[in-house]
Order: C-alpha cells, then structure tokens, then sequence
C-alpha cells in the first residue's frame, strides 16, 4: 500500500474458487479497507481492485466503463458483461470476520493442493 501514488490502485488477477479466496480477502481488507471484486459465472478467476481513497459511485463506475469499453472492445473485452460481476466488499463481506490474514508466519500454501 505504501508504494501506491495517492490516486494509484492495486489489481490482482486471482481465484474465486481457490482455498485461499478468504485469507486473501481478509488480507486486502486489513490492508486497503472495502475493495471491488470482479467475477463472473463464465470462470474461476476474480480481480480485486484495491486501494481506493473513496470507493468510486455508481455513477463513477458508470462513466469509466462508458469511456474505456470503446478502447477494449477491439481486443475482445467487453467491459460491460465483466462490471456486471462487480461488487464492493462495503456491503458484501463474503467471508467470515475471523478468517486468518496472510502473513510471512502465515501463508498456507499447502492449502493451493487439491
């Protein structure tokens, strides 16, 4: 967090179905405070946006998918179809409150085997 610019935010590309989907919410929580997670039904992957000063509105999101969807849509992305699996973790904490945080000392990695 300490590296971000004032305005700047982290992305992580990760997994929605992985063992470690709550310590790793945990962790951006404890970090950067309410994030947005994006997923969708079509995989298993979720990006986390994190580091927001002040979450942006609806309205804001709104704005920003109109400006960028034209610029994306030639490489096959259609910002539109992914904003729909948007959600804040504002009012949309899907994890239990007294899930670990990742740390140095812990970080069960033994958890990614299936």
């Amino acid at each position: 967090k300490s590296v971000l610019s004032p305005n700047g935010i982290v992305a992580a590309n990760t997994f929605s179905s992985s063992k470690l989907y709550q310590h790793e919410s945990a962790t951006y929580h404890a970090v950067f405070g309410d994030f947005i997670n994006v997923s969708t039904a079509k995989n298993s992957n979720r990006i986390i946006l994190a580091g927001y000063e002040h979450m942006p509105t609806e309205q804001q999101l709104a704005s920003r998918i109109a400006k960028l969807s034209p610029l994306l849509s030639p490489y096959g992305i259609d910002l539109h179809t992914i904003s729909k699996g948007m959600a804040s973790t504002k009012d949309n904490q899907d994890w239990p409150a007294d899930t670990k945080v990742l740390t140095d000392q812990y970080s069960p990695a033994n958890l990614l085997n299936f």
